[in-house]
């Protein structure tokens, strides 16, 4: 994780409040690409999933992406995303892009802000971003048990 997606993942845990318990990860040899940190939504009836943070490193007046999924992510992703919600929250000057984990093999083929779009399950700006986050998530992870 490079200094601009630690400082992305700081920010987002900060601004997220109570709204989830995260726990953050760190990718080491024994279990290589996993996602930068996995959640529980604070409401009854929803689930853990996991966030890969991605950090677009061009200026906001150049619509093209600068950003990699490395192989052992896609590695991760392949083995997991199918089975528990994993999601890409890919940061680009002031809007934020949340695609599911199972269209990774597509972000390799992103090169503008468009492609982001027509992938993304949601898209945020910076002002609406914790609500749409939570509001998002809760609906994609929402599982109903035993009735309730």
């Amino acid at each position: 994780m490079n200094q601009r997606e630690l400082a992305f993942r700081k920010d987002l845990i900060a601004r997220m409040g109570g709204r989830w318990y995260v726990a953050i990860h760190v990718e080491n040899h024994l279990n290589p690409g996993v996602p930068d940190l996995s959640y529980v939504m604070v409401a009854p009836g929803h689930e853990t999933g996991w966030l890969e943070l991605k950090v677009n490193g061009l200026s906001a007046s150049r619509k093209t992406v600068s950003f990699k999924v490395e192989p052992s992510q896609h590695q991760w992703m392949i083995k997991y995303a199918h089975r528990i919600p994993t999601h890409f929250l890919i940061k680009s000057a002031r809007q934020y892009y949340l695609v599911a984990g199972v269209k990774h093999p597509q972000l390799a083929e992103v090169v503008t802000e468009a492609d982001l779009i027509r992938i993304a399950a949601a898209v945020f700006d910076e002002d609406n971003l914790v609500q749409g986050l939570t509001t998002t998530l809760s609906g994609l992870t929402r599982r109903d048990r035993n009735g309730s």
